[in-house]
C-alpha cells in the first residue's frame, strides 16, 4: 500500500486517520476523481527549497464547509507525496484536536496547519485553551500555516487577523501588494481573476505587524467593504515569537485547488512556515493611499478636460506600426508590457499635438523586472559620492517609463523607482552645458511615488518652455525650465527596456506599466 501521508503515530496515544486513497472511491463532498486528476497535475513536482531535516506538519482540518476542506486536505497529501517537502498527520475531530495540542505532543511537530476550520475555542488536555498552547507553540518556532477560514477561528489571533465577514463572494481581482517577495514570485508581478469567498479583516489586522502579500484589487471590484481604506488582504506572513505565520484566505472554492500558480504559492508559503525557505517578515507598514490627486472625471470635465483614453480601445492614440498588441486597452486602463515589436519607436503617441496645457493621467507599474544599478541624485543634478570620489551605486528593484511634454524626449518626466522619485528629467538634469539652477530644476523635490502596484497620479501644467508637476498631491517640480522645446507637440508615453533576448527575462528598467484617467486642458 502507497502511503501519501504519515501514519498514525502510536507515541501519540490516540487515533489520527491514516491517508490512502489510490483505490477508495471520491469522499462524499470531496473532490471527484477528474478533479484529483487535474489537481495531480497542476502540483509541484518537486519543493521549492531542500527540507533542512525530514519535516512533519500537523494538519487540524475539522469543521467548516466540506468542498474547500476536503479539497484542502487532498490538495496537502499531493503536495506532500509529491514534493517529499513534508509529511502529514490529520486531526478531524475536536476530540482529537484537544488531546494533540499540548506541548509535548505539538513539540513533534515543525509546523501546524489550520485548514478551512472554523472555531477553535476549546480546550487542550493540558486544561490551557487551545489558542494559548497554539501561541506558545508558535512564539518558541513551531510554523504555522492558515488556509481560509483559518482565521475564522480563535487562532486568528496567532495570525494576526480575525474574519469579519465575506463581501465578495464570485469572480474578483487579486492585486500583488508586494511583486518583489519571494512568495509571489510565481505571479511575476500579475494580478489574477479569481473566483472566491473573499474574507475582510478587522480587530487587531494591522499592516504594522503583517507582510502582506495579497490583497483584493479595489481599482477593480466595484463592491465596497466594512473597512474605511479599502484594505482587504488576501495573504500575508508574520514573526511571531520565533516562529513563522503564513496565511491566505483563498480556498473556499474547492477549485482554487486546481490553480498551478496557487499551489506553488502554498507549497512556498508552508516550506516558509516550516523554515526551510526564506522570505522577509519586514511588517508593510502603514497603507500608502493611492487617494491623492485621483480623478474626478465629472469635476475634470465640467473644469474643461477632455478624455484622451475611452477605457475601451487606443483610439486617439498612435500604436507603433508592428506592435503585434502589446500596447492595448485592457479593463478600462492602457496595459503595456514593455515587449512591442515596432521595429523603430516603440513609445506610444496621442494623435493630437498640444501646446500649453493642463495633463491629468494616472499610472502604476505592475512590477519591478529587475535589480537596476541606481546611484544617487543629489539636489543640485549631480550623484552621490564616495570618499574616493567615485560614485556609489546600489543595485535596487525597479522599472520604468516616462512621460514626454509635447514630445520633447529630452525634457521626459521620468517614472521610475529610484529614491528621487519620479518626475527628473533625465536628458536636462544630466546636460553640463545647462545652469546649475536649470538643472538642479529638473530633480523632483519630493519623492511622491506611491509603492510599486499602487496608482499614482501625475497633474502636469506646460506654459512656454516650463513645466511644474504635482505627483499624489505633492509638487515635485515647480516651474522648471526645459530648454528646446518646441511650441508644440504630442503626449508620448514611454517605451524602456523590454525581454532580454529569448530568455523570458526583462531588462532591470522595463516598463511593465499601465496607465488610465487621461484628461487634457488646453490653455491659452
Amino acid at each position: 500500500m502507497k502511503r501519501t501521508v504519515l501514519s498514525v503515530i502510536a507515541a501519540l496515544g490516540f487515533a489520527l486517520v491514516l491517508v490512502d486513497n489510490s483505490h477508495a472511491a471520491p469522499r462524499k463532498g470531496g473532490p471527484s476523481d477528474e478533479q484529483v486528476a487535474i489537481m495531480k497535475a497542476a502540483m509541484p513536482k518537486q519543493a521549492s527549497a531542500k527540507p533542512k531535516k525530514p519535516r512533519k506538519m500537523l494538519v487540524l482540518s475539522y469543521q467548516s464547509h466540506n468542498h474547500g476542506r476536503f479539497a484542502g486536505e487532498k490538495a496537502l497529501e499531493l503536495m506532500a507525496e509529491q514534493t517529499k517537502a513534508f509529511e502529514l498527520t490529520f486531526v478531524r475531530n475536536t476530540k482529537d484536536m484537544a488531546a494533540i495540542m499540548i506541548p509535548e505532543k505539538l513539540k513533534e511537530f515543525d509546523a501546524v496547519c489550520v485548514n478551512n476550520s472554523t472555531g477553535g475555542s476549546g480546550k487542550a488536555a493540558n486544561g490551557k485553551t487551545l489558542v494559548e498552547n497554539l501561541s506558545d507553540y508558535v512564539s518558541a518556532g513551531g510554523g504555522l500555516v492558515g488556509i481560509h477560514s483559518a482565521t475564522d477561528n480563535k487562532f486568528g489571533e496567532v495570525f494576526g487577523g480575525f474574519f469579519t465577514g465575506h463581501p465578495w463572494s464570485g469572480k474578483v481581482a487579486v492585486k500583488i501588494d508586494d511583486p518583489d517577495h519571494r512568495l509571489t514570485k510565481v505571479f511575476g508581478g500579475k494580478g489574477f481573476p479569481i473566483s472566491d469567498e473573499i474574507y475582510q479583516f478587522a480587530k487587531i489586522y494591522t499592516r504594522e505587524k503583517l507582510r502582506i502579500l495579497l490583497t483584493l484589487d479595489m481599482d477593480i471590484v466595484k463592491k465596497r467593504g466594512k473597512r474605511a481604506d479599502n484594505d482587504n488582504a488576501i495573504a500575508w506572513v508574520r514573526k511571531y515569537g520565533k516562529g513563522k505565520v503564513f496565511y491566505c484566505s483563498l480556498g473556499h472554492n474547492p477549485k482554487i485547488f486546481l490553480e498551478p500558480k496557487l499551489l506553488q504559492f502554498y507549497l512556498d508559503g508552508i516550506q516558509f512556515a516550516l523554515g526551510d525557505l526564506e522570505a522577509d517578515t519586514t511588517p508593510s507598514g502603514p497603507l500608502k493611499t493611492s487617494g491623492a490627486g485621483m480623478a474626478d472625471p465629472k469635476k475634470l470635465l465640467k473644469d474643461g478636460y477632455v478624455s484622451m483614453f475611452n477605457g475601451k480601445d487606443m483610439a486617439g492614440w498612435i500604436v507603433p506600426k508592428g506592435d503585434n498588441g502589446h500596447w492595448k486597452a485592457l479593463d478600462g486602463v492602457i496595459d503595456y508590457d514593455a515587449s512591442s515589436e515596432a521595429k523603430g519607436s516603440k513609445n506610444l503617441v496621442s494623435k493630437d499635438k498640444y501646446g500649453n496645457y493642463k495633463l491629468h493621467i494616472e499610472w502604476r507599474f505592475k512590477r519591478t523586472s529587475g535589480l537596476y544599478p541606481m546611484p544617487t541624485i543629489l539636489p543640485d543634478g549631480s550623484h552621490k559620492k564616495d570618499a574616493n570620489g567615485k560614485v556609489i551605486i546600489t543595485r535596487k528593484p525597479n522599472a520604468d517609463s516616462g512621460i514626454f511634454p509635447r514630445g520633447y524626449g529630452k525634457a521626459q518626466m521620468n517614472l521610475w523607482c529610484w529614491d528621487c522619485g519620479s518626475g527628473e528629467m533625465y536628458g536636462i538634469r544630466l546636460d553640463k552645458r545647462l545652469s546649475a539652477e536649470v538643472r538642479a530644476g529638473a530633480v523632483p523635490k519630493v519623492n511622491a511615488d506611491n509603492p510599486v502596484g499602487q496608482w499614482n497620479a501625475f497633474d502636469i501644467t506646460v506654459t512656454g518652455d516650463r513645466v511644474t508637476a504635482v505627483l499624489n498631491g505633492k509638487t515635485v517640480l515647480e516651474n522648471s525650465q526645459m530648454p528646446g522645446i518646441a511650441d508644440e507637440g504630442p503626449i508620448v508615453l514611454q517605451h524602456h527596456g523590454g525581454p532580454i533576448g529569448k530568455t523570458g527575462k526583462f531588462s532591470p528598467a522595463s516598463s511593465l506599466v499601465q496607465f488610465r484617467n487621461i484628461y487634457i486642458k488646453r490653455l491659452k
